[in-house]
């Protein structure tokens, strides 16, 4: 049995003409990469000098762009022999595919950020006659640079301190 087609029966004669028509299935599924592949050629207006500054055959941009206009369901760019030239909606498709993209790359920047931010708790224990002088500068140095710890100072005796080292309810750091 013949699989239904996802497109209307007159979806070529639709795409030839730049025409949107309804979707068939539910949602598009349309990847970063060819968003990436997309916006490189509209901005360069060539598959051949996108291909070059991403380091990507040709063909493979070339087939993604294809692959994102099936997905849109309409022609976003004119090819020509000069090169290619946005439809009125590619330049759509251009400009908010800047913006998802520069969305991309700030939530991936964010998530590597706190990735590399020390996390947790940190207990220091201070005896008493360091406690006012060194105290406040760790605390003022850990919220600046690392807002992710949870801070603990205890103050006690040298010998106090050494039985939270035993008791392994604080690490001895040097």
């Amino acid at each position: 049995m013949r699989e239904a087609s996802r497109y209307p029966a007159n979806a070529e004669r639709l795409l030839a003409q730049n025409l949107h028509f309804p979707r068939t299935i539910k949602g598009i599924a349309v990847e970063l990469k060819q968003i990436r592949y997309f916006v490189s050629v509209a901005k360069h207006k060539s598959f051949s000098k996108a291909a070059t500054e991403l380091l990507i055959a040709q063909p493979a941009i070339s087939r993604q762009v294809q692959l994102l206009e099936e997905e849109l369901g309409t022609k976003i760019l004119f090819r020509t022999t000069r090169g290619v030239e946005l439809t009125s909606t590619g330049e759509e498709v251009y400009r908010k595919g800047l913006a998802i993209l520069e969305s991309a790359d700030e939530l991936a920047r964010s998530v590597k950020s706190q990735a590399e931010r020390p996390q947790g708790k940190v207990s220091i224990g201070i005896p008493p006659s360091c406690t006012e002088l060194f105290a406040p500068l760790i605390v003022e140095h850990c919220q600046d640079w690392l807002p992710g710890v949870e801070l603990r100072i205890i103050e006690g005796m040298t010998v106090f301190l050494e039985g939270f080292l035993a008791a392994g309810q604080a690490k001895a750091v040097r």
